[in-house]
């Protein structure tokens, strides 16, 4: 097995970029030293609150399009996805994951494991 040829090439990453201008910048700089660049990767800094499957629309305000943007210079963006969702009721995924009891639940008191993650 041979995973898709962008997988193998060159990714750029960091945590720390705290808006998708800061991105843009990396990208364009890279691009002006015509240096080959195939995949992007997004750390924790686009979310919102820092909270999983979600996008901070103001730092990170036209994602979409700087997304559409990377596919058509044949690149790939990649978010950083944690293994964390926060254990609170107001939070709609872990709301979600209770109904569905997608959580990892304690075979002694079939109560929901609760770990701590440094992201939120």
């Amino acid at each position: 097995y041979l995973p898709p040829m962008w997988t193998l090439g060159y990714h750029q990453c960091r945590w720390g970029w705290k808006t998708l201008d800061k991105v843009k910048n990396v990208v364009d700089s890279l691009e002006r030293a015509d240096f080959p660049l195939d995949a992007v990767w997004s750390d924790i800094d686009h979310k919102q609150d820092y909270r999983e499957f979600t996008v901070d629309n103001v730092t990170y305000k036209g994602l979409d399009k700087f997304v559409d943007r990377l596919h058509e210079m044949g690149m790939h963006w990649v978010p950083i996805v944690n293994q964390g969702i926060a254990c609170n009721l107001s939070d709609p995924y872990y709301r979600k994951g209770e109904e569905m009891n997608a959580f990892v639940r304690s075979a002694y008191t079939k109560k929901t494991l609760i770990g701590r993650t440094w992201v939120g």
